[in-house]
């Protein structure tokens, strides 16, 4: 059973205090570190289920704590954030498996997502892992047959909220229902390094629900371009 220690690294005070009271509402023990030293003492006499890790520390880089961290417990759970948003950074530590990484400054939502993903009631219910990420995409919803005129929509924007094998979360301020087919497209295509999604993917709404001034939306890939929705060799996410 995952133990419900987290260990949260981060030498700003302000952003440690709300993380802090954030986590230890969702009933979890957490322990606040200043540095990279004392993160990997931390880790090496104790379990913890989940680093949240800063990039930026006065001490080591975030890299080699890291790296420190998959050796001492390879099966501790990680996220980082970092100040530093360019593309070569998130390549780094995304293509390390973390299994999140969030811009400062970020939403508390965004790290209670990830706290749900790995601690929540429904954990048990996935079929496969999900990886939370941020990242824009564009969807474009497919031609609808009526009366013989098939007919098609625009091209709007959304935001992934995280992303799995057989499926995916995002949130869009376009009013999406549940049963359309659309086609997703990771923006930039060079994107889908660290997402693990092809560059074009056919995609059935499987649920949708309000959010701020949008929706967020669940989706289960069901083939590529070339294919007929629905006849896709995607494996589908139950829980999608």
């Amino acid at each position: 059973m995952l133990t419900r220690n987290v260990l949260l690294v981060d030498d700003n005070a302000l952003i440690g205090w709300a993380l802090y009271r954030a986590l230890a509402h969702q009933d979890l023990l957490v322990h606040v570190t200043e540095t990279g030293k004392e993160a990997i003492s931390c880790v090496s006499s104790d379990a913890y289920g989940l680093v949240i890790l800063d990039v930026h520390l006065p001490d080591m880089d975030g890299w080699e704590v890291l790296t420190a961290i998959r050796s001492i417990s390879p099966k501790t759970r990680v996220i980082v954030f970092s100040t530093d948003g360019t593309e070569a950074t998130r390549r780094k530590f995304l293509s390390s498996e973390v299994l999140g990484y969030l811009e400062k400054p970020f939403e508390m939502s965004a790290v209670l997502d990830i706290v749900k993903h790995i601690y929540g009631s429904d954990r048990g219910k996935r079929t496969e892992a999900r990886r939370i990420c941020r990242a824009p995409v564009r969807f474009t919803i497919l031609p609808v047959v009526r009366n013989g005129n098939a007919s098609t929509g625009d091209e709007p924007t959304g935001t992934t909220i995280d992303i799995g094998r057989g499926g995916l979360r995002m949130y869009t301020e376009h009013p999406l229902l549940a049963g359309l087919d659309v086609r997703l497209t990771i923006d930039p295509p060079d994107s889908r390094f660290f997402l693990n999604l092809p560059s074009d993917v056919i995609a059935e709404v499987r649920w949708v629900k309000p959010s701020g001034a949008g929706v967020l939306a669940g989706l289960r890939y069901t083939g590529s371009p070339g294919m007929q929705p629905g006849k896709g060799a995607f494996i589908p996410d139950r829980t999608s």
